[in-house]
């Protein structure tokens, strides 16, 4: 938008429409990878002193204690679409984002990631 219309990022408002919730999107290991390659504020692993923008925490963490290092990992796209936001100059009072979990809230939206090609019919 800045290129093509001249906007300026902190005049935008940006809001971020219902989607997957971090509670419920997981990923395997090389999606996290690819991921945290493009977020260098998310470290990998520890998620105990993260700064708020990690989009990324271990599923261990949602469900149940584990001691060995989870293989898969819980991806917040919405932490990580505000965290674009911000990057790019939208100012924090401007953007704002919906907590309606698709996975979650199955009785108001639909989720492809949950139900497969249901979700279409």
């Amino acid at each position: 938008m800045q290129m093509q219309f001249q906007c300026n990022p902190a005049d935008l408002l940006a809001a971020v429409g219902p989607s997957i919730g971090g509670c419920c999107y997981e990923v395997g290991t090389e999606v996290a990878t690819q991921f945290l390659s493009q977020f260098a504020e998310a470290p990998n692993g520890s998620t105990s002193s993260a700064p708020a923008t990690n989009p990324i925490r271990p599923v261990a963490e949602h469900d149940a204690p584990a001691p060995a290092p989870p293989k898969n990992v819980l991806l917040d796209l919405r932490k990580a679409n505000r965290a674009q936001l911000l990057a790019a100059g939208v100012h924090a009072h401007n953007i704002f984002v919906s907590d309606l979990c698709t996975a979650c809230r199955r009785d108001l939206l639909f989720s492809y990631r949950k139900e497969g090609p249901r979700a279409a019919a």
